[in-house]
C-alpha cells in the first residue's frame, strides 16, 4: 500500500491514514506484543542455561529481561546480556550480528523519536504529508530490518546452543511410585 502511494499524495495521504487508524494500531500491537513476550522468555531462558554452562555473567537472567526497562541502563545492559549469549554459546569473538540488531534497535527509537518530536501528530496538511510519508516509510524498513536481524540472532545462538547442550527431550516417561 505505501510502495503504491509513493507519488500520488491521496493515495499516500490514505495509506498513513490508515496506519494511524485504531484497528491498525491494534492489529499491529497484538503480534508486537505477543513478539515482545516471546523474546524476553527467550532472552532469559537462554540467560539460564549460560549461566549454567560458564558460570556468572555480567548480566543476570533477570537483568538480560528488566533491564530493558531501566532508564539509563537500557542503553548499554541489553546489548551486554546479548553480547554474553552470544560468547557462550557461539564464541567466535564476532559480534557483528549482536551490533547489527543493537544497531536497527536503536534506529528504530530514534526515527519513532524523530517522528513524535518533528512531524505533527497525525497528517492534516499536504505541506507535511511528504515527510510524513517518507519518515513511515524508513521506519519500516528498519523495523523490518530489525525482526529480520532479531531472527537471525536467535537462530545462530539457538543452534549452537543446542549442539552445546543437546536437544532437550521434553517427552521423558513419569517416574513409577
Amino acid at each position: 500500500m505505501l510502495l503504491k502511494a509513493r507519488s500520488d499524495d491521496q493515495l499516500r495521504f490514505n495509506a498513513l491514514t490508515v496506519l494511524e487508524s485504531e484497528l491498525f494500531t491494534m492489529i499491529y500491537a497484538v503480534p508486537s506484543l505477543v513478539a515482545l513476550i516471546l523474546w524476553l522468555v527467550w532472552k532469559y531462558r537462554a540467560t539460564v542455561t549460560a549461566h549454567a554452562i560458564a558460570g556468572p555473567q555480567s548480566v543476570t537472567p533477570a537483568g538480560a529481561v528488566y533491564w530493558y526497562f531501566v532508564p539509563v541502563m537500557w542503553f548499554w545492559k541489553p546489548y551486554e546480556a546479548m553480547k554474553n549469549l552470544h560468547s557462550v554459546f557461539v564464541g567466535n569473538g564476532n559480534y557483528e550480528k549482536v551490533t547489527g540488531w543493537w544497531a536497527c534497535f536503536w534506529g528504530v527509537l530514534g526515527i519513532s523519536f524523530i517522528i513524535v518530536t518533528l512531524l505533527p501528530e497525525s497528517v492534516a496538511a499536504a505541506s507535511n504529508l511528504s515527510s510524513y510519508y517518507w519518515w513511515t516509510v524508513v521506519l519500516i524498513v528498519l523495523e523490518a530490518i530489525q525482526v529480520y536481524a532479531a531472527i537471525e540472532l536467535i537462530k545462530e545462538i539457538t543452534t549452537a546452543e543446542t549442539a552445546r547442550t543437546g536437544p532437550q527431550n521434553k517427552s521423558q516417561p513419569l517416574p513409577s511410585a
